[in-house]
Parts: C-alpha cells; sequence; structure tokens
C-alpha cells in the first residue's frame, strides 16, 4: 500500500471538512402566519354565547339593591379573563322632552373576573342619583389578559328588561320601574292622537266635555301604562266666585279608571259644596 499517496487522500478530505463544510451557514426558515389562538367566549347559564342579568330587589328598586351581570368565561388557549374592564352601565331617564342616557361611573360599580372556580360579574349598586332611572342599559366584551385574539364578541343590552343574550330582571319589577319614568297626560277625548298634553297646555277645560287619562312609558308615548295603574279624577284649586277652596289632595269625584265628563253645576255642587260647581277649579287626576 502507497502510504504517502494514503496520506494526502486523508488530508484532503480533512481540508475539505475544515473549509468547505465551514462555508455553509445555518438555514433559518419560517411560517408565513403566525400562531394564533381562540377567541374568548362569555356564556350564559344555559351554555350560550351570551350574560345573565339577576337583581337583588324583590318587587320595586330601591337604594342599596344591585343589578348584576353574570357569566361564565371559556378560552382554550389558558388565556385569563379580563371582559370586566370593557362592562359600562348607563341609567336612562324619561322626561317630557325624551329620554336621556347617563354612563354610571365605575366608582359605582364591583367588577370580578371569572376564573377556575367561579364566574365573572358586573354589579350596579342602586343610588339615591339613579334610583328614579326608568330604565338601564349595559355593555361587555369577551377580553383575555393575553393571547391572540384577546378581544371576542361584544354584547350590548339596551334594556334589562329584554336581554336577548339571556336572563333578563323580571317583569315584576319592571313594572314598578317603568312607572318611575312615567309620564302622564290629560286629554280631550276629541284629541285621538293625544297629541295635546292638557297638564302642560293652556287650552281651557269645559263644563260637558269629555276628558281621557294616559300614562306613557315615555316621551314618546309608545307604550300605553295607562292599565297597569288605578285613578281617581279630582277637581283642585278654587271655585270661580265663592272662594271654596280644596283641600292639598283636592275633591274627590269618585270617578275611577275611566274617562270623566265636567259636570254641569247641579252635579258638581255635590262634589265642591260650591255654586259655581266645578267651574274655577282645575281638572286632576290621583293615580298609584
Amino acid at each position: 500500500m502507497n502510504t504517502h499517496f494514503s496520506f494526502k487522500k486523508m488530508t484532503l478530505t480533512l481540508l475539505l471538512l475544515t473549509f468547505g463544510l465551514g462555508e455553509v451557514d445555518a438555514i433559518l426558515t419560517k411560517t408565513k402566519r403566525h400562531i394564533k389562538g381562540e377567541m374568548p367566549k362569555l356564556k350564559n347559564k344555559n351554555n350560550q354565547d351570551g350574560v345573565d342579568l339577576s337583581t337583588t330587589a324583590t318587587d320595586n328598586f330601591k337604594i342599596g339593591d344591585e343589578l348584576i351581570l353574570s357569566y361564565r368565561y371559556s378560552d382554550p388557549d389558558g388565556d385569563e379573563d379580563d371582559s370586566t374592564t370593557t362592562v359600562r352601565w348607563s341609567a336612562i331617564f324619561d322626561s317630557k322632552n325624551g329620554s336621556n342616557e347617563i354612563e354610571i361611573d365605575q366608582s359605582r360599580i364591583t367588577n370580578k373576573s371569572a376564573n377556575s372556580t367561579g364566574n365573572g360579574e358586573s354589579k350596579l349598586k342602586i343610588t339615591s342619583q339613579i334610583e328614579k332611572a326608568s330604565n338601564f342599559k349595559v355593555s361587555i366584551t369577551a377580553t383575555s389578559k393575553s393571547g391572540d385574539p384577546h378581544l371576542g364578541k361584544s354584547f350590548v343590552i339596551n334594556d334589562i328588561f329584554k336581554n336577548p343574550y339571556g336572563d333578563s330582571i323580571s317583569n315584576k319589577i319592571e313594572k314598578n320601574l317603568s312607572l318611575r319614568g312615567s309620564i302622564a297626560g290629560i286629554y280631550d277625548s276629541e284629541d285621538k292622537s293625544f297629541s295635546k298634553n292638557l297638564i302642560n297646555e293652556e287650552e281651557q277645560i269645559k263644563v260637558g266635555r269629555t276628558y281621557v287619562f294616559r300614562l306613557w312609558s315615555g316621551a314618546d308615548k309608545n307604550v300605553d301604562l295607562t292599565s297597569k295603574v288605578k285613578y281617581e279624577w279630582r277637581l283642585l284649586g278654587q271655585s270661580a266666585s265663592d272662594n271654596i277652596t280644596t283641600p292639598p289632595e283636592g275633591f274627590k269625584t269618585k270617578i275611577f279608571n275611566r274617562d270623566f265628563i265636567v259636570p254641569n253645576n247641579e252635579e258638581a255642587k255635590k262634589i265642591t259644596n260650591s255654586k259655581d260647581g266645578a267651574q274655577g277649579f282645575n281638572l286632576a287626576v290621583d293615580w298609584k
């Protein structure tokens, strides 16, 4: 065997390994898109996408009662819940000029994120500032503290008594709360469109004419709440000429829950003890 040739061959091989392979850089390849998880989800008690509403009130809202939004949080990637940071509560106030929405300060709201041992919650405590609201609005977005995506579906509930995403506040509470923001009206029976509320209008009330009482859910008059209350027509103020004055609650006509025909002198005197009958007095309604 030619040892000289073998030595040269070995030397050449070492040179190739040393210099040839040393010139080859490591190559790093990557996917076009990054790793992505699942979006967080909020579930109602029926395990559907949504949230539930409840309250500690038993019949009518009072100071100290709470409105509660609750949900079960779901994120298969393991990202923690941060949804309550997106909660916004608003109070709706009705007036003769329409509805007014006021966002409630976060200091009045108590939030608790969901975890492995419990559901997420947002609690709004009823205070004197919002006790007379006619309704409430609340919104929340499924949100995680980490991951991609970290935002999920948003839920906007414009009416706490009609939650399309889960349980609503009970109808028993709805009746009482709705009456608080309601608007009363007295109308001439000929005013079929209820366009002139005689509580505010200067139109003269006349003997012999028929008048109608209505109670509306708000200034838009979308919902007639009259059937939900009991009412009595009263005469209030002072007679036209003989200075007969009513007590603060007015003279009771004993006409309940129906239209009122202003009586002539003979009939009205039985109520007012005035020779003017009903003349001079204001027409009023006591309702509850």
